[in-house]
Order: structure tokens, then sequence, then C-alpha cells
């Protein structure tokens, strides 16, 4: 309380924790690679903003999150889907994609996707990333529901798969804990940081402190708290 509240990258402690949160998991990250927003859609509209112009093409699965549609027709940007198989990603259809209409990011759900629950296995997260570093494209991943795991924890962030790709990765509080605390973040390199701060500016002027305090108690006890 002796701070003015305004911290639009979000509280170091947060921060700390989210970053330790990705290192365990196999992504190596600093606080200065994370920024807290108000929500996993919150972070998708941020990156649009700065990514994105109106006209250009978003990639997505099809069918997804209804939300991340309206999120990209929100920035007056195309969506185009890729369509899902039976079972797994159609990456042979992702790169064709690609190749065919230049988007300016690709929006994926790898983990325990909305609406079909699929998990990308390892491989596919491999393949996804090699052709994201072939065509240079930028990835939005999201990982609202990476912790909704029954027998086995899904496989390492696909930030992890190819150093050459372009990949930022979206989480939140909001499945694993609770939706009220209205607690995203973004995981991405500090030049983009930076960019993304920069863009906030005419948006908010950041995410309330208490909840960001509660969030940094929550994932410090997410091993007692989480199935």
């Amino acid at each position: 309380l002796g701070q003015t509240g305004y911290d639009q990258q979000g509280l170091p402690v947060l921060r700390e924790a989210i970053a330790r949160r990705y290192s365990e998991r196999g992504l190596p990250t600093r606080p200065d690679e994370v920024m807290v927003v108000n929500g996993a859609l919150s972070a998708f509209a941020l990156i649009l903003r700065l990514f994105t112009g109106p006209g250009d093409r978003v990639v997505i699965d099809a069918p997804t999150y209804p939300m991340a549609i309206s999120a990209i027709q929100g920035a007056s940007c195309r969506p185009v889907g890729v369509a899902l198989p039976q079972q797994g990603w159609d990456c042979d259809g992702l790169a064709a994609t690609i190749a065919q209409t230049a988007p300016r990011l690709a929006w994926l759900m790898p983990d325990f996707h909305n609406p079909t629950g699929r998990c990308m296995d390892a491989p596919t997260r491999q393949r996804v990333a090699d052709i994201a570093a072939r065509t240079r494209t930028t990835l939005v991943i999201d990982e609202t529901m990476v912790d909704l795991w029954y027998n086995a924890p899904p496989p390492p962030p696909l930030a992890c798969f190819n150093p050459d790709a372009a990949v930022i990765t979206i989480g939140s509080a909001g499945k694993s804990f609770w939706g009220g605390l209205r607690i995203g973040w973004i995981r991405a390199s500090t030049r983009t940081i930076a960019s993304l701060i920069q863009a906030r500016d005419s948006l908010d002027l950041g995410t309330p402190l208490l909840e960001q305090l509660a969030c940094s108690w929550l994932l410090a006890n997410a091993a007692t708290l989480l199935p």
C-alpha cells in the first residue's frame, strides 16, 4: 500500500512465481519474460493489438474457443481455420494454410483443447514448432487448460521444442484456481514484453494488486491445491 498501485508488467513476486513454474516444466524463464494481465482473453487481445492490423489473417484450429474468434474479429482481423482431424492435429494442413495465407499469427491451444479436450503430443509439438520456425510465423500458445490433467501431465510447453520459433505463451489462473481472479499472463521475449507494455498504455493501467498477491500464493501452494 506504500506504492501507487500501478504496475503494467505485474508484481515481481507473481512474475517470479510464474517464471519458476515455466522453468519447472522445462521452459527456462526469467521474471522479466513475464507480463501479468487481466485474464487469458485480455492477453490475446493485447497480442493482437501489437502484432496485427485490419485485414490481417490469424490461423486457428477449427473448431476452437469461440471467444478467441471474437477477439480476432474484434481486432478487424480474419480468422483462418485449419480443420482438426478425428485425432490429433493436421500439421500438413497447418503448413499448407500458412503457406497459402501468410498469417500474422497462429493461435493454438495444445493443452486440453477447447472444445475437443485433446492434448497435443510431443512429436506434434515438435512439428508445429518447426513449421513456425521455417515459415517465420509467430505462434500464440494458449495454455489456459494446462493444469486440467488426470493421469499424466501434458508434454513440456510448445516453446521448448525449437529455439528458432517465435512463440508467445499465454497462461491463466482462471481454470486452475478460480475464474473470478481474472489473472492471466504472457510469457515472451523481453523485447516482446517491452512492446506489449507500451501497447497496453491506452488500454488499462495494470492488473489489480490484491488479486496478484492472491494468485502468487495460489501458485506457491499449487502442489497441495490442485488434484
